[in-house]
């Protein structure tokens, strides 16, 4: 090629990968093999704009609309309607791309204490309603559960009896939950831990952490 045209040619790639980047294309797939030229030796990148992409190449880094929200109608599950906070709180505060979602309980119908009043089993589904309570929050204030990156920590709190020990287990009603929706993405750091009274009598209390799209 003549050399005004290689120029042309090297701007409009530079061009078109900031395009990509805004549009969540992964940088990993825009390599040599991937860039193409229309007939007349220039790039077409109206292909990416408009998602006319040529099989194999430059795949976009973002699930499908109402991805999350579908597997939980699959799994039989929905998602609360969220209660407004008291004055002074809120039920999740976004810093950055991080979101901080405050603790949630699971409702009336999961109160007791573990190794007293209440079995782990039932205590696990309460932990799942717990985390599809945080799950409305997180909602409410980024639009769309799509939107969530990654989860980063979550922090379970079990009404427990002294002697009671099996913590973890009733803490993976909401790990098993985030793990079956987000996948790789809903693997994450955790905590659970015995306290001896929660609010309003509940077995289990959850906060969580998640990186979130800007």
């Amino acid at each position: 090629l003549p050399l005004e045209q290689t120029i042309d040619i090297a701007k409009e790639t530079c061009s078109g990968l900031k395009f990509a980047h805004s549009r969540g294309i992964v940088h990993r797939d825009l390599k040599p093999g991937n860039i193409w030229l229309t007939s007349d030796g220039r790039l077409s990148w109206a292909d990416l704009r408009f998602g006319n992409r040529a099989p194999g190449q430059c795949r976009p880094n973002r699930r499908s609309e109402m991805e999350i929200e579908n597997k939980l109608k699959a799994m039989g599950l929905e998602l609360p309607s969220v209660t407004p906070p008291p004055p002074g709180r809120a039920g999740a505060v976004k810093v950055g791309n991080i979101l901080f979602v405050g603790r949630h309980t699971p409702g009336q119908e999961y109160r007791g204490q573990l190794g007293a009043d209440i079995t782990v089993e039932r205590a696990h589904d309460g932990a799942r309603q717990a985390c599809l309570n945080c799950l409305a929050d997180v909602k409410a204030v980024i639009g769309d559960l799509d939107r969530v990156k990654r989860v980063v920590k979550l922090l379970c709190m079990i009404n427990s009896a002294p002697d009671f020990g099996q913590q973890p287990q009733v803490a993976n009603g909401a790990t098993d939950l985030l793990s079956e929706l987000y996948g790789e993405a809903g693997v994450h750091a955790r905590s659970a831990v015995g306290l001896a009274a929660l609010p309003n009598g509940a077995c289990i209390e959850i906060e969580m952490i998640m990186e979130v799209e800007d």
